[in-house]
């Protein structure tokens, strides 16, 4: 038997439906031999950028409950299909003591970047994300170099990543044309995707896939080996 996976998801909604397929791409087998996944679609919870600016609510005790529901459905293992939510002041929160393996989605993207031997990237990524300093922190930790977008290009992400959970997408892609620019003018860098939003118009962000490090696929290969190793350790 193949242990469950739980999505703690709806944030975005979008995102988190990609991740579930981008799970179900690498899962081998048939409908029987594929692993029970739960997905909690909560689009509900508070903004988590603005919680972290300090101008909106707590998104913590919605996510706490949402957890507690997947937990009781017998999620083994917790995929966090956002960014924004694993910066500390609110993944620290969400389970001190987890019953359950919580997949840390920055510090999964980082280990990849330091297996890879990447030594500069740019940070596109929310504001939230990006003043509660997760990446940067993580980067500086591991002799990345991070590069951020200046502030009128900040807010061509967080717009890009608004149309996107809008569902608005070829008006995204239209805004997108500036930043795109912004990677092609830094070409030695590799861009962390660091918004679930950005890999659904990741081919109008970035020239080549190589440039890019999509966190959804991050999260969704750190889930498989997740599971691969727990069936060895059933098997045995």
């Amino acid at each position: 038997m193949r242990p469950t996976i739980g999505i703690l998801g709806g944030m975005g909604p979008r995102a988190t439906v990609q991740f579930e397929q981008l799970l179900l791409d690498r899962l081998p087998g048939s409908d029987q031999e594929l692993p029970v996944i739960i997905s909690l679609n909560d689009g509900g919870i508070p903004d988590r950028s603005d919680f972290l600016l300090g101008i909106g609510p707590d998104p913590l005790p919605r996510m706490q409950a949402n957890l507690q529901t997947l937990e009781q459905a017998g999620a083994q293992v917790i995929c966090v299909p956002c960014n924004t939510a694993c910066a500390p002041a609110i993944m620290g929160r969400l389970a001190p003591e987890p019953t359950t393996n919580i997949l840390n989605l920055p510090e999964l993207v980082i280990s990849d970047l330091v297996q890879n031997n990447i030594k500069k990237v740019v940070l596109l990524a929310t504001i939230g994300t990006v003043r509660a300093n997760v990446y940067q922190q993580l980067c500086a930790d591991n002799d990345i170099d991070c590069l951020l977008p200046k502030p009128h290009l900040q807010r061509q992400v967080m717009e890009i990543i608004r149309l996107v959970k809008r569902g608005e997408l070829t008006r995204a892609r239209l805004v997108a044309k500036q930043v795109h620019a912004f990677l092609d003018s830094n070409s030695d860098c590799v861009a962390i995707l660091g918004c679930t939003e950005l890999p659904l118009i990741q081919d109008a962000l970035v020239s080549f896939d190589s440039h890019a490090i999509d966190t959804l696929a991050i999260l969704a290969n750190a889930c498989v080996q997740y599971i691969t190793q727990a069936e060895k350790e059933l098997a045995l």
